[in-house]
């Protein structure tokens, strides 16, 4: 089933940058700093997760946003959510558009976009919380 959903991701992704061009769809908001982590139901994504919490609850307050973009309809982000315990993350549904801007071709992948919504930092696969810790606490005292 994995293999088929990001099969079917890719897919879209590669029409959609050669057909329409969606490489141009909107940013995430700028005016804060955000971790942004493109996840799946695996186990390395549920690990990356599980930084991204940390980090949403060290650094929320100074105004750092957290956002997970993964597929699933409405009532299974709501699931997810509880499932994996994300408080106040936000969460978005994957879309070929936001994955395209940022090129992600493969999950998970986490971004750090400062608060103009410029990539500052890149992680591919699961997170390791030392290696996210120093870029975000720089990246928070901008």
């Amino acid at each position: 089933m994995r293999v088929i959903t990001l099969a079917l991701l890719s897919l879209a992704l590669l029409l959609c940058v050669v057909t329409t061009g969606c490489g141009t769809a909107p940013p995430v908001e700028p005016g804060k700093p955000a971790l942004l982590a493109f996840l799946d139901r695996t186990t390395a994504s549920r690990s990356s997760a599980v930084v991204c919490v940390s980090m949403s609850e060290q650094y929320r307050a100074k105004g750092l946003r957290v956002i997970v973009v993964t597929e699933g309809s409405a009532d299974e982000l709501t699931n997810l959510t509880h499932d994996w315990h994300l408080g106040r993350i936000e969460l978005r549904p994957a879309s070929a558009g936001l994955a395209s801007r940022y090129a992600v071709t493969s999950v998970p992948t986490t971004l750090l976009l400062d608060a103009d919504g410029k990539v500052r930092q890149r992680w591919q696969g699961a997170l390791v919380p030392q290696s996210v810790a120093i870029p975000v606490q720089q990246i928070m005292e901008r």
